[in-house]
C-alpha cells in the first residue's frame, strides 16, 4: 500500500561494518565496497552498495537487511522465502533483481539479501501515466502466466488477517464499505494456482523513461488468485492518483491476458480489508485525499456486484 513515510533512511555509518564485508565477500575475494547509500526504508532496511571487484568490474547491489520485529510474528516475513523467489525468477521473462547471496543462517544478526540493482525508480506523476500503467498491466500477466512447477509449488495465498481480528477505521466517516469488505473475508473463494506477486503496486516498480525496468519486493510471492494483483495495484493507483487509472490498469489487463479473471469483486473486497490495519489517522490534508480516493474506491468495487 502506498501509505506517508514513517520513518526516514539511515546514515551510512548506521551500517555495521560485518555486513559491508559479507557483501564485499559475496561479490569475491578482495572486492570492495566503493560507496553505501541508504535508501528509503519499507518492510526492511535497503542500502544502495556499489562494489567494486578485485578485477576493476562494477556492481550495483542493494543490500536488504530484515531487521524488523516481524520476523517473529509475520509467517509472510521471511527472508529464505524470497529468495527462493528470485532464485526461481531468474529462470523467466519476469523483471526481478537477481539474488547475488543470502546470509541467512542461525548465526546471521540479521539476515541479509544482497541482489542486484535496477535503473529507474516508482512512478510518481509522470505526464506519461497513460504509457506506465499499460506497462504495469503488460509486466503483470507476464507475471500471473508463468508456469514453473517450481514456483506454483509455492505456499498458497492467505489473507493477512482473520475478518475477526479487523473493524472499520474508527476515521472513517463511511464504516459501512469496509465492514462490507471484512465481511468478504469470511467466505474466501475458490483461490486458483497461479504465481501471483501478492504485493503489486506502483511503489514496487521502477521505470526510467517511461519504461518499466523492474519489479522488486517478492517478500510474500505465492500461489493465488490474479484477481489480488489486479487489486492490489487498483487500490494503490487509485489511493495515488484517483480515477480513471484503476479502471485503465483493469481493461489494459484484460486486453492482454488470455485467462479468466474469477471473482474479481470478492477478492477486491479481500484485499480492501487486508489493508485496514495500515490505514493511520491522517495526518495531513494530503493524508486525507488519499484516504478519500481510497474509500470511493472500496465503495465503488462494493456497489459493483
Amino acid at each position: 500500500m502506498v501509505l506517508p513515510p514513517s520513518h526516514q533512511a539511515g546514515r551510512p555509518d548506521q551500517l555495521p561494518r560485518a555486513d559491508l564485508r559479507w557483501a564485499a565477500r559475496t561479490i569475491g575475494e578482495g572486492a570492495v565496497v566503493r560507496e553505501a547509500r541508504a535508501m528509503a526504508l519499507a518492510s526492511t532496511d535497503l542500502w544502495a552498495l556499489d562494489i567494486r571487484s578485485r578485477g576493476g568490474r562494477h556492481h550495483r547491489t542493494v543490500l536488504r537487511r530484515f531487521t524488523s520485529d516481524r520476523l517473529s510474528g509475520d509467517p509472510w516475513y521471511r527472508p529464505e522465502h524470497e529468495a527462493a523467489v528470485l532464485r526461481m525468477l531468474e529462470r523467466t521473462p519476469v523483471l526481478a533483481p537477481r539474488l547475488l547471496g543470502a546470509n541467512l543462517g542461525p548465526g546471521a544478526d540479521p539476515p541479509l539479501l544482497l541482489t542486484t540493482r535496477l535503473g529507474g525508480r516508482p512512478p510518481r506523476r509522470p505526464g506519461s501515466l497513460a504509457v506506465v500503467v499499460d506497462e504495469l498491466a503488460r509486466e503483470l500477466t507476464v507475471i500471473d502466466g508463468l508456469e514453473s512447477p517450481s514456483l506454483l509449488e509455492l505456499p498458497a495465498y492467505e489473507p493477512y488477517y482473520p475478518a475477526a481480528e479487523l473493524s472499520p477505521p474508527a476515521w472513517s466517516s463511511r464504516p459501512e464499505i469496509w465492514q462490507a469488505a471484512i465481511d468478504a473475508t469470511k467466505a474466501l473463494p475458490p483461490s486458483g494456482r497461479r504465481f501471483i506477486h501478492r504485493d503489486y503496486h506502483q511503489a514496487n516498480t521502477l521505470f526510467r523513461r517511461g519504461q518499466l525496468t523492474g519489479v522488486v519486493d517478492w517478500l510474500t510471492a505465492c500461489r493465488g488468485p490474479v484477481a489480488i494483483d489486479l487489486a492490489r495495484m487498483r487500490a494503490n493507483l487509485a489511493t495515488q492518483f484517483g480515477p480513471p487509472w484503476p479502471e485503465r490498469f483493469l481493461e489494459a489487463y484484460r486486453r492482454l491476458a488470455s485467462w479468466p479473471i474469477d471473482d474479481l469483486r470478492a477478492w477486491e473486497l479481500i484485499d480492501c480489508a487486508d489493508i485496514v490495519p495500515e490505514l493511520r489517522p491522517p495526518g495531513t490534508r494530503a493524508d486525507a485525499r488519499r484516504w478519500d480516493r481510497l474509500e470511493c474506491h472500496v465503495a465503488a468495487v462494493a456497489m459493483s456486484g
